[in-house]
């Protein structure tokens, strides 16, 4: 340890002094004690104490530290509290209150800020595209029914939200209705029947999906023909 009768005050804590050497700078012995290191009387905090890492150089204020080696410079607890000198605002440090606090998020562009309404929910915005109800009416009238199944063209029904077949009966003898669907317009499959009575209407819809569908029909008694008309309504969009 250098002795001295002089004493430095050290600039990073009041309790700081380092000793410095009666020798004045540039001279061979100021050089010498350069080469060694400089203990202080520091409580806030302690170098690594191996000489080969750390170089202190004196004649410089305030005290600099250089590394010779790759090892970090080791730095024990801080006993003495830690001071902010300027804050622009008060800090309050506690739970975050929801009637007071306000949380500010950002995304990935940094420049605007997640917009909330009155009662906190996530407002979204942006471009909305309504796409128009498209309308599609089939209308087959005058059919009579026979004591054979017959079929109506089949209709693609992919894109309909809503579809429904309406049967009006315009005579005294019923006739049956049946509904079938298909995936490919050659496999069909039953789906739902109807027997609609004399001078009566009845709606029948799909109850499964598939791509297509379409009517099939025939007398309900034997050998008594039925008048009718068939009409498909559907709408998508």
């Amino acid at each position: 340890m250098l002795r001295s009768k002089h004493v430095v005050q050290g600039m990073h804590c009041p309790s700081v002094h380092r000793h410095r050497p009666k020798h004045q700078p540039g001279t061979h012995m100021m050089k010498k004690l350069q080469r060694h290191p400089v203990h202080t009387s520091c409580s806030c905090f302690s170098y690594n104490k191996q000489p080969q890492q750390i170089k202190v150089r004196l004649n410089v204020y305030p005290l600099i530290i250089k590394k010779r080696s790759k090892h970090p410079i080791a730095i024990s607890t801080i006993h003495s509290p830690v001071r902010i000198k300027a804050i622009e605002e008060p800090i309050s440090i506690r739970p975050l209150q929801q009637n007071i606090d306000r949380i500010t998020i950002y995304g990935s562009n940094s420049t605007t800020p997640i917009q909330t309404n009155e009662i906190g929910r996530i407002v979204l915005s942006g471009e909305v595209t309504a796409s128009p109800i498209v309308y599609t009416e089939k209308t087959f009238i005058g059919l009579y029914s026979q004591n054979q199944i017959q079929s109506l063209p089949a209709q693609d029904i992919s894109v309909q939200t809503n579809l429904s077949y309406a049967i009006v009966n315009r005579s005294e003898n019923p006739v049956t209705i049946f509904l079938e669907i298909s995936p490919n317009d050659k496999d069909y499959a039953p789906d739902s029947e109807v027997t609609v009575s004399g001078f009566t209407t009845q709606a029948l819809t799909p109850m499964r999906f598939l791509r297509y569908a379409k009517i099939s029909f025939q007398s309900a008694k034997t050998d008594q023909s039925a008048i009718f008309d068939i009409y498909y309504q559907a709408q998508s969009g």
